[in-house]
């Protein structure tokens, strides 16, 4: 699950956003709870992880890095 968090925060400085922007584009009122999931203190339920995703340009694999095995 640490992976997710650091991915999130990969994802959005990759984009160049700052954590204010990722929490108007989800909905939040402050930057704090973009903080602290990307610190790992606050879970993300699978509700949050798709808005993440999405603001993010991304989907909910790509963010946990949980890859689908093709060969099966």
């Amino acid at each position: 699950m640490e992976n997710l968090y650091i991915n999130i925060k990969n994802r959005r400085e990759s984009l160049g956003m700052t954590q204010r922007e990722l929490a108007a584009k989800c909905g939040y009122s402050d930057h704090t709870t973009i903080a602290k999931m990307e610190k790992g203190l606050v879970d993300v339920t699978m509700g949050r992880l798709k808005k993440i995703a999405e603001a993010l340009d991304t989907t909910p694999l790509e963010l946990t890095g949980w890859m689908e095995d093709t060969n099966e």
